[in-house]
């Protein structure tokens, strides 16, 4: 929705970001659990698919520049 009114994807992915991190904490108060628990789960959705493999095949196979963490 945020995406229709501002054409970013940092900025939906932002706003995105922010839902889960709310819906984490409220949980976490609710159920009395850690909010990673909540957080974990409910962020993978957020991060497109084959960004997350290479990222984790870099960092495995310790080649940063693919992983993008230098």
């Amino acid at each position: 929705m945020i995406y229709h009114f501002w054409p970013s994807n940092f900025l939906a992915t932002l706003v995105a970001a922010v839902f889960v991190a709310f819906y984490a904490f409220i949980m976490s108060r609710i159920n009395k659990a850690p909010s990673t628990i909540f957080l974990t789960a409910s962020v993978f959705p957020l991060i497109p698919g084959p960004n997350l493999y290479y990222m984790m095949y870099g960092c495995v196979s310790v080649y940063y520049g693919m992983a993008g963490c230098w």
